[in-house]
């Protein structure tokens, strides 16, 4: 078995196994968010989307790079290499919780956060420094392609931090609610993360090693960087002069459009970064892999944004709770739209970053945030806080660029992968669309439009998509696996 094989061998069982544990993740974190939605109140949506944004721009600071380096790097980084970014990180860790605490008056002046509001932020900066402690056991567990192993932290954090908050918002906390899953989170993702995975910490602060990362790491940071300054920078100036209801509309919006993003892309790309980063000189591979990528990434991810989109209002309707939600719905279609489009871009961003080609996606970041910025104030002026949603969605159709980027160096088709998943997802979204105008908005209609729905998606794939998914899968999946299903169709 060649080196690649073997590579492909680990990266997709390893796939398989990352998604199915964080995919449990994103079902709890349904679940949870529905019932959050329902208790919570959009303006302590807005308190913790407006925190979540403030600490999210903070930590493009947390590694100028370092990690993905440590990653991306073709050598296996010695222990000086591994020392010297996690004291780095200690370092930048500590100087951020310090700057959150420091600027408590802005806080209060400027964001107009609350007693509740302040203590959050805290809990999240504290949280911060914490997750600063599992970065280098994630490196090694990334490098050694044992999505498995990375996938139960996540997993074990998450499902605690959901209950925790969803206990204290159910006994009426509010935002402290979020306060306490933040803090239980923290503590319980480091002890996991120790537990499958150790090595020999220690505190260094080598010269030569931090020049040899941050030749990449800081090209990388930088993109990271402009992405915070296109999307967490900018929705705390937003707040500034938004009510916080408003924050907290566009904020719910967001946090349902990303679910599909986070189970398909993310974990996709979780996988295919450091893969790609081990196998950058095996350009039919990576093309291969790419093509696999996207097709995967829009079989699940169209279906379930047309789905959202066409059932968000009679669902508002029909359960009483969340009729307050009502007005945040043009912004929801909109940010499903700005999903789509990501999706099917950022894996090509994302192999560019892997293959070292990172100035090009730098160029392309600084194009978008200089869009999103300039482009504000008018589309906020015409359409109000909906216009953010507006233009995140134009601004994701400029990420496409990244394809025409790697075509120049890669054999990549796109079109062929997008093309029978979205032509389905439209068919099933349409016929959905049309049931609602003969029938009345209740629960029982919602659930007979989801079985409707799902029977003509998978009818479709059956009479169009089986052989080209079967295809598929025998790529990824062990020879043979598939071979006497491919007979019977």
């Amino acid at each position: 078995m060649t080196q690649s094989e073997n590579i492909k061998r680990k990266s997709v069982g390893g796939a398989l196994s990352y998604s199915l544990r964080t995919g449990l993740v994103y079902v709890i974190a349904l679940i949870a968010t529905g019932i959050l939605s329902a208790w919570l109140t959009p303006a302590e949506f807005g308190v913790f989307f407006i925190v979540t944004a403030i600490i999210t721009f903070f930590t493009f600071l947390s590694d100028v790079g370092l990690a993905a380096a440590l990653v991306q790097k073709k050598t296996e980084p010695s222990l000086t290499e591994l020392r010297t970014t996690f004291t780095v990180q200690q370092l930048l860790a500590l100087i951020i919780f310090g700057l959150v605490i420091a600027l408590t008056p802005v806080w209060r002046s400027q964001m107009k956060l609350n007693q509740d509001g302040l203590w959050l932020l805290y809990a999240l900066g504290f949280s911060f420094f914490l997750a600063s402690l599992k970065t280098i056991p994630s490196i090694l567990l990334e490098r050694e392609l044992n999505f498995a192993r990375l996938a139960v932290p996540q997993v074990v954090e998450q499902l605690v931090y959901y209950l925790v908050v969803v206990w204290l918002a159910y006994h009426h906390f509010g935002v402290t609610s979020f306060t306490g899953g933040v803090l239980v989170r923290g503590v319980i993702g480091v002890i996991m993360m120790y537990s499958l995975k150790r090595w020999s910490m220690g505190l260094a602060l080598n010269r030569a090693a931090l020049k040899g990362l941050l030749t990449f790491g800081v090209k990388f940071q930088a993109n990271d960087f402009l992405a915070r300054l296109k999307d967490d920078l900018y929705f705390i100036i937003l707040a500034k002069f938004m009510p916080v209801t408003y924050m907290g509309y566009l904020g719910w919006a967001k946090r349902w459009s990303l679910f599909p993003y986070q189970f398909s892309v993310q974990n996709i790309i979780a996988v295919t970064f450091p893969t790609f980063a081990r196998v950058q000189q095996d350009k039919a591979m990576i093309s291969r892999g790419l093509e696999v990528s996207v097709y995967f990434i829009s079989l699940i991810i169209f279906p379930i944004l047309a789905g959202m989109m066409v059932l968000a209002l009679p669902i508002t309707i029909a359960i009483p709770a969340y009729q307050k939600w009502q007005p945040a719905l043009p912004a929801l279609y909109f940010f499903c739209l700005n999903i789509a489009l990501a999706a099917v871009a950022n894996p090509f961003i994302s192999a560019l970053n892997a293959m070292g080609q990172i100035n090009a996606t730098l160029r392309l970041m600084i194009a978008m945030t200089l869009g999103t910025w300039l482009l504000t104030p008018i589309m906020v002026r015409y359409f109000d806080f909906v216009g953010v949603a507006i233009l995140s969605s134009l601004v994701a159709a400029g990420s496409l660029v990244g394809y025409r980027i790697i075509k120049q160096k890669l054999s990549v088709r796109l079109w062929p992968q997008v093309a029978l998943p979205l032509s389905l997802s439209l068919v099933t979204g349409v016929t959905l669309w049309l049931y609602q105008q003969l029938t009345p908005v209740n629960l029982t209609h919602l659930g007979l439009q989801l079985v409707l729905g799902s029977l003509i998606h998978l009818g479709g794939w059956w009479f169009w998509g089986r052989r080209r998914l079967a295809a598929n899968l025998n790529l990824i999946l062990p020879p043979g696996k598939l071979n006497s299903w491919l007979k019977k169709v």
